[in-house]
């Protein structure tokens, strides 16, 4: 996305395997091209959270074993 020619990507949602997600590059020259048409609310899944809250516990644990190892 260092490219100022590249307007954006899209990339496939994990959470809703049919939709996708765009992240649009503010540098780039074609951002005038760019029109919101409509904004809606998400209500973030609070069983992925704590997904990822339990998974950083285990990631932290691990590497304070692995630094009390070496």
């Amino acid at each position: 996305m260092n490219d100022p020619d590249v307007l954006g990507i899209r990339i496939p949602s994990i959470l809703i395997p049919e939709e996708f997600n765009y992240l649009i590059n503010p540098n780039s020259i074609h951002i005038f091209k760019v029109n919101i048409l409509e904004a809606k609310d998400f209500v973030f899944d609070v069983r992925v959270k704590c997904l990822l809250n339990r998974l950083d516990k285990v990631k932290n644990q691990c590497e304070s074993e692995w630094i009390e190892m070496v």
